[in-house]
């Protein structure tokens, strides 16, 4: 009980910081009386009532931050361990996954065990 105890008032003012930056983000969009929330937003409550905000620097090149798409040519022949190969060679990657929709088809920890198998094959069988 005594968990319980402390747990439900941080809760409580957590929604509460959350639901007032929201209704002030609301206010300044419909009124125009201030400068929007642009990017990022951090309150430091455990060592100071503030809130700081800043933009994140964007870089062209980054397939993160960036909004670029990346279309790749796969034949039914390539195995999938080759594919993974030149993903990761192209796009500078280390230990990419790929999630197909019966499972992951390459992954790491967990899902390591479940994609081993399916690197010897081919796109046409995993189609298949």
């Amino acid at each position: 009980m005594g968990v319980v105890k402390n747990i439900i008032p941080a809760i409580a003012s957590t929604n509460a910081l959350v639901a007032a930056a929201c209704v002030n983000e609301t206010f300044k969009i419909l009124t125009g009386c201030n400068n929007k929330m642009n990017n990022y937003m951090q309150y430091m409550g455990q060592t100071r009532v503030s809130v700081s905000m800043f933009e994140y620097a964007r870089s062209d090149d980054c397939l993160v931050c960036s909004r670029k798409e990346v279309y790749l040519e796969v034949s039914e022949t390539e195995l999938l361990k080759d594919f993974t190969a030149r993903i990761s060679e192209q796009m500078k990657l280390k230990g990419p996954q790929i999630k197909g929709l019966k499972g992951f088809l390459v992954g790491r920890g967990i899902f390591a065990a479940e994609a081993e198998p399916k690197f010897e094959l081919t796109f046409g069988q995993l189609l298949d």
